[in-house]
């Protein structure tokens, strides 16, 4: 049964078409293989999701200056703002991200696991360089078999 005032999307499942009360908004051919991650940052950085992919890189989209919130329903205020390969070596599949939530920290940090068994952390910092914010890799670690599946932060 659809929601009220709402049209479902054909779904396709097996050769067969169906309703489904999910309605996509938004498309984005951004990343050059499978995205396989979203997270959400922490709301104190304002509306700003990120996107993690085995093309090795982490994308970061932030809502427009004058966007408050969160607003899903117009996903094109979106812009991506930035991009980095994530992983220990370029191009390495990235399988997993977590924005760190800490109420205290107010550095903007991702961990990120990969597919090469990794685990490496980012922080949002000036550039060694003096050529302004960017994101820089913190530490990494390789202590694990396989890929990671799952990273997230202590509370």
């Amino acid at each position: 049964q659809e929601p009220s005032g709402g049209r479902g999307d054909a779904h396709h499942a097996a050769g067969k078409t169906r309703e489904t009360p999910w309605k996509g908004i938004y498309h984005s051919n951004d990343h050059l293989a499978a995205v396989v991650d979203v997270a959400f940052a922490p709301r104190k950085f304002g509306p700003c999701l990120s996107t993690a992919s085995h093309d090795g890189k982490i994308r970061i989209f932030r809502g427009s200056d004058d966007q408050k919130d969160i607003n899903v329903d117009h996903p094109w205020n979106w812009e991506r703002q930035e991009e980095f390969h994530a992983g220990r070596n370029r191009g390495t599949p990235i399988t997993c991200h977590s924005w760190n939530h800490s109420p205290t920290d107010m550095a903007q940090s991702i961990v990120v696991g990969c597919g090469d068994g990794s685990v490496c952390v980012w922080s949002y910092t000036e550039a060694e360089d003096g050529r302004g914010l960017g994101w820089a890799m913190v530490c990494a670690l390789k202590t694990y078999q396989g890929e990671v599946h799952s990273v997230s932060w202590a509370p």
